[in-house]
């Protein structure tokens, strides 16, 4: 709610603000022009419920002080001030809804011919200082009676100035009805969140004292939905494995127990966990949720797109639309030529398994790349992909064999009387295939394969 008290001084005055905003129940309560001093503590506004957010006027002639303002949060929501600095009768808070952070601002610009009356700079640096990218409202009384608020639009070029950089910052004005007189003096302007602006008759009933009508402001705060937690993921391709290996012989593995196999695997684990958080980058998100044939270069590129798209979304010009669309198609051009390059080393392989995988993750895009190679031969038509497909697959698989499990020794499994080799360790680790996926600890093959000559003395301990 925006209310312009006209002074607050007296104690029936306080009173009476008190009783009607405590029967009106709102929760944030925008005051502007108090006319308050540091002699009057802000317990003795008597709003008990509320955390009261003020800044009054600093003047010399303490008798007639004017100006001032503040805000009313009730202490069921979770608020805090924020700091504008040099802006005379003007204070801010933060106010966390839920998930949402959402700012007010309460200002008092007096009458044209006050010494105190903001200039158009000191109107910008007020915004300068405010977030934009977060639901805010700006309300109080501006004192521009020239104006026309639904075309953004005054007679006075001062009025207009300051209209411009609201304008200029997209922000929207929600009064648009007489506030004093014929005049809409009293303004609340908003951004990033809808605002409903209505005259609240009930509390002028018991607030008579003020020739300002008072605002029941409504919000509506945009959707937001719930970020999903990607799962860390480290880059193992890009680690120093010079370094790693050096820190796996200045620091062994020493298990704790050598009877308990359970035991011993949890701590070579966690010693192979303080390894990897030490010496292995950590994928950034943007990089996890993009498909393997993107290249560095073309992830950049992307990057760059969405800052480009999330700016047009904060200030929309041409310029910026015009390189939205450029980096776009640039963009597009480059990931075709990617998958391409991939796909062309991926089928040279012959590598069934990996091929499959890449199948797989292909079903949860859109479409097929528009063009495949194998080898010389370029399909563009969905038979030729899918011949040349099928073509491929029986050139590598074998042709079916009869399998028949008579003759076939029983041997009941056990883990008794067995050893564990140093040379055996060797084999297993230079044989891993790298292309294989993760185990369930999050370490790729390529960590034990680039490690093994490390990693097999503590093996062979454990």
């Amino acid at each position: 709610m925006l209310i312009n008290a006209t002074s607050l001084v007296n104690i029936d005055r306080r009173m009476k603000l008190a009783d009607a905003i405590i029967l009106s129940n709102s929760n944030v309560i925008c005051v502007c022009e108090t006319w308050l001093n540091e002699k009057i503590n802000s317990s003795e506004l008597f709003l008990y419920e509320y955390k009261i957010y003020r800044k009054d006027r600093k003047t010399e002639n303490e008798v007639n002080i004017h100006g001032g303002s503040l805000i009313a949060v009730k202490t069921s929501l979770t608020s805090e001030e924020f700091c504008i600095n040099e802006i005379e009768s003007c204070v801010c808070c933060k106010i966390k809804i839920e998930e949402t952070e959402i700012y007010f601002c309460t200002m008092y610009n007096p009458p044209e011919n006050s010494k105190y009356r903001y200039s158009a700079e000191c109107f910008e640096k007020l915004l300068n200082q405010l977030p934009n990218r977060k639901p805010l409202i700006i309300c109080g009384d501006n004192n521009f009676p020239n104006s026309n608020f639904d075309i953004l639009t005054s007679t006075d070029n001062y009025e207009q100035e300051v209209l411009d950089l609201f304008e200029d910052r997209l922000f929207l004005q929600a009064v648009n009805f007489p506030i004093c007189s014929i005049n809409t003096l009293d303004v609340a302007s908003y951004q990033n969140c809808s605002l409903h602006a209505e005259p609240n008759l009930k509390f002028d009933q018991i607030y008579n004292c003020s020739d300002h009508k008072s605002i029941l402001l409504s919000i509506e705060l945009p959707h937001t939905e719930a970020k999903t937690t990607l799962e860390e993921f480290r880059s193992f391709g890009s680690a120093n494995y010079n370094d790693i290996n050096e820190a796996f012989q200045v620091k062994p593995f020493s298990p704790t127990c050598h009877s308990k196999i359970d035991k011993m695997a949890e701590e070579l684990y966690h010693y192979f966990d303080e390894v990897v958080k030490a010496h292995v980058p950590r994928r950034t998100a943007h990089r996890q949720q993009l498909p393997p044939w993107v290249t560095p270069s073309t992830s950049n590129l992307l990057r760059k797109l969405n800052t480009q798209k999330n700016l047009s979304l904060t200030k929309p010009t041409s310029y910026r639309k015009q390189k939205v669309v450029e980096l776009e198609n640039i963009v597009q051009n480059c990931l075709e030529t990617d998958k391409k390059i991939y796909q062309k080393e991926l089928l040279g392989t012959r590598d069934t398994q990996v091929i499959f995988k890449h199948l797989k993750s292909l079903n949860k895009s859109p479409s097929l790349p528009k063009t495949m190679f194998n080898d010389e031969i370029m399909s563009c038509e969905n038979h030729e992909k899918v011949n040349m497909l099928n073509d491929f697959f029986n050139s590598v698989f074998s042709p079916k064999e009869e399998f028949s499990i008579n003759g076939v020794e029983n041997k009941e499994p056990s883990l008794t009387n067995f050893s564990v080799f140093k040379q055996l360790i060797r084999e297993f680790l230079e044989t891993l295939n790298v292309r294989k996926t993760r185990g369930p600890n999050g370490l790729s093959p390529i960590f034990f394969q680039q490690t093994f000559c490390s990693e097999e003395k503590t093996l062979k301990q454990s």
